[in-house]
């Protein structure tokens, strides 16, 4: 299956001799992902979720932008997803993050404290910004 291709149904037969073949993507970018079976239907497909975006600044308590903040996106069990730093504005981008999914977002600051939020990443998100809050 291709990146970007349509979903279809195709007919397929099984039987009892095994098959045994190595698949490899046409695209290194796009993973080829386990196919699953239930009650009778097989779903192969690529990846399941696109890549989105995040977006936002990162504001001091007098609503000032803060440079060269971290802004930090883990998964679920810890493991650091992506991670931008802010411009001299507090301005950030980080693109290509899972789809589908929710994420702890943390931003670091030598001089701020934020509040760590979870977000639901289902398509690109614009505007998530983060005031400090008093030490």
């Amino acid at each position: 299956m291709t990146a970007g291709a349509s979903a279809r149904t195709t007919p397929i037969t099984f039987t009892d001799q095994p098959a045994r073949r190595k698949a490899s993507p046409v695209d290194p970018n796009f993973p080829i992902t386990q196919p699953t079976y239930t009650g009778g239907t097989i779903t192969i497909g690529g990846a399941t979720a696109a890549g989105a975006s995040l977006s936002g600044r990162i504001l001091s308590a007098k609503g000032r932008g803060v440079a060269n903040a971290r802004v930090v996106i883990t998964n679920n069990v810890g493991g650091v997803v992506a991670m931008a730093r802010t411009n001299v504005f507090g301005y950030y981008r980080i693109a290509e993050v899972e789809a589908g999914a929710a994420y702890i977002v943390r931003v670091e600051s030598k001089q701020y404290k934020f509040e760590v939020r979870t977000i639901n990443i289902a398509q690109d998100l614009d505007g998530i910004d983060s005031t400090a809050q008093p030490r």
